[in-house]
């Protein structure tokens, strides 16, 4: 065997191995780790830390320039599609008129003929259904077989589909959010307040890692926003842990910040920043190829 049979390509079969080295074939799967996350304070949109941040009803963190930028876009292009779907009604209702002229046109000059004796009386009559159906009937047996034949052999030319007209479908005019696509106004969006970490502060509370890879805390127990549940109060915006305001502010019925009133349905979960750890977030990321038939 010589030292090159392994990378020999020229078996009359397929093997594992260089199935293996196909990289660019099937389904690839690669593993991502935290740093490929996207972290609790970074943009939807973006993907940097936010400014100005607001929120959507289903707890997506936003710049306040970057989702009004993409709502802006979306207008812009609903008008677009507005002026489209009139633009194309108005086609098609000149086009349903000039048929229209054309068969009235066809028939007058069918009567101009007909008065003038180019046709014969009877010219304009046309069969009725049940007339066309006796005389199919009427037909040899050989003419039905063969139109038998006909609707089982799609490669007929008689049997080729034609493409039926696109019916025209009147264009949404809602907004929606960029991530899931729920309906969404400039009206619902939360602006979000967060409480910013001292970076000089020395007695700061951290249980997941070093106090400069967080920016904010929460406002209740000075832990480090980051990998636990987030939530963010409706009713002021403040953001806290889920647990102090499910233990320190619906209780109360009250912002414990703001002292404003609040209920269970105020609370929006946001989303936590992700780990390497597949228990808590999927840390596998797959790409879909055509597959190879060997």
């Amino acid at each position: 065997m010589s030292r090159h049979s392994k990378n020999s390509t020229a078996a009359p079969i397929f093997r594992y191995s260089e199935k293996q080295r196909l990289k660019e074939y099937g389904t690839i799967k690669e593993r991502i780790g935290r740093d490929s996350m996207k972290k609790f304070d970074c943009c939807h949109l973006c993907l940097h830390p936010v400014t100005n941040p607001v929120a959507c009803p289903q707890g997506h963190l936003f710049c306040k320039e970057c989702i009004f930028e993409a709502l802006l876009t979306q207008k812009k292009e609903i008008k677009r599609a507005e002026k489209k779907f009139e633009a194309d009604q108005k086609r098609l209702l000149e086009e349903e008129q000039k048929r229209q002229e054309e068969q009235v046109a066809a028939q007058i000059q069918q009567m101009e003929k007909l008065q003038y004796g180019a046709l014969p009386q009877d010219a304009i009559k046309q069969p009725t259904r049940d007339v066309i159906q006796a005389l199919q009937d009427k037909r040899p047996d050989s003419l039905r077989e063969h139109k038998e034949w006909i609707k089982t052999s799609f490669w007929v030319p008689e049997q080729t589909p034609t493409a039926a007209p696109l019916a025209l479908v009147k264009p949404s005019t809602e907004t929606c959010c960029p991530v899931n696509k729920h309906q969404l106004r400039l009206k619902q969006l939360i602006d979000v307040k967060m409480d910013l970490v001292d970076q000089s502060d020395d007695t700061h509370v951290n249980a997941t890692g070093p106090v400069s890879a967080f920016t904010y805390q929460c406002y209740a127990c000075k832990k480090s926003l980051n990998q636990q549940k987030i939530s963010v109060l409706k009713s002021c915006g403040h953001v806290m842990c889920t647990a102090c305001i499910t233990k320190f502010c619906l209780p109360e019925g009250r912002c414990m910040v703001c002292n404003q009133k609040c209920k269970d349905k105020d609370v929006i979960s946001l989303e936590e920043s992700g780990t390497g750890f597949s228990s808590h977030n999927k840390v596998e990321s797959s790409t879909y190829l055509p597959a190879f038939q060997g």
